[in-house]
């Protein structure tokens, strides 16, 4: 009797295995229908689905924008995170990148700088003491850097100081005195070469329009 039960439960068990195994094959075959179905719909009617998507943004902007700004709300760990990996392990090409747009931009990253600082004065400052707080290793040695750069630096101005410029090295000798801004609107290192060309056309372009603007001048 017991032999006779446990075969039952086992044929049981058997057919109820098979009908799971048999409907879960179903759901994979209707999704495969489904899912070619759609990209057969989708290819025929292309124009009509982008035409009706590009109007449904339209009439629900704010719609879009709240959205946006809960999902980057509820997902700003997640986008440090993934923004940071990114970094790391694309900082070549993003270095190369920002070069190279500041090369083509250089007048509109020089403005959008100097409104950045003009509109944002307290978070530079706080940005920098945070900074210079967490990193007094760095701090130490760029000033050690520094000095031994100007040690070895000659100064020989090429025009005279004005109110808010500061001196820019054109090489190891020679220096012209430029707007803060100007100055300040591409990191640039003389020890290392480091965007020396960039920072020294807008140094040389001001300096020449300078020239140009006094010339003009005394001849009126």
């Amino acid at each position: 009797m017991d032999l006779e039960t446990d075969g039952e439960e086992k044929r049981a068990i058997q057919k109820n295995t098979q009908e799971i195994a048999d409907e879960a094959f179903t759901n994979h075959q209707l999704k495969e229908k489904k899912r070619i179905y759609n990209k057969k719909y989708y290819i025929k009617h292309r124009e009509q689905i982008r035409r009706y998507k590009k109007r449904w943004r339209e009439e629900n902007i704010e719609r879009i924008k709240e959205r946006d700004k809960k999902w980057y709300i509820t997902n700003r760990q997640k986008r440090l995170e993934y923004n940071r990996k990114y970094y790391k392990t694309h900082l070549q090409e993003w270095s190369e990148r920002n070069r190279l747009y500041r090369e083509t931009h250089s007048q509109q990253v020089l403005k959008y700088n100097k409104q950045y600082r003009k509109n944002n004065p307290e978070k530079i400052k706080k940005a920098i003491k945070d900074w210079r707080k967490n990193n007094i290793g760095k701090v130490k040695e760029m000033a050690k850097k520094q000095r031994d750069r100007r040690r070895n630096l000659r100064f020989k101005p090429l025009n005279k100081y004005f109110k808010n410029s500061e001196s820019h090295h054109l090489d190891e000798n020679y220096v012209v005195y430029i707007p803060k801004e100007i100055h300040q609107s591409i990191r640039h290192c003389l020890e290392r070469n480091k965007n020396v060309d960039e920072i020294n056309k807008l140094a040389l372009d001001f300096v020449v329009s300078e020239l140009e603007r006094e010339f003009l001048c005394k001849q009126k």
